[in-house]
C-alpha cells in the first residue's frame, strides 16, 4: 500500500493566544517505510519544514 495524507491545521506556539499555520504530511511509501513531515508557517514568512520522521520496518 502507498499514498499521501495531508492535514491542514493550526498550532499554538511561543506565546499564548498566537496561532501558527501548520501542515502535516504522512507519506506511506510502501509497507516498510513511512515518512511524516510537519510544516509551520509563521506570520509574514514562508512555510518551513519543522520536523521529519522516517519509520522503517526492521526485519527480524
Amino acid at each position: 500500500m502507498s499514498g499521501v495524507f495531508t492535514d491542514q491545521g493550526v498550532a499554538g506556539e511561543e506565546t499564548v493566544g498566537k496561532r501558527l499555520g501548520m501542515r502535516t504530511v504522512i507519506k506511506i511509501e510502501n509497507n516498510n517505510r513511512h515518512v511524516i513531515e510537519l510544516y509551520f508557517t509563521r506570520p509574514g514568512q514562508q512555510e518551513a519544514l519543522a520536523t521529519r520522521a522516517v519509520y522503517t520496518r526492521v526485519n527480524d
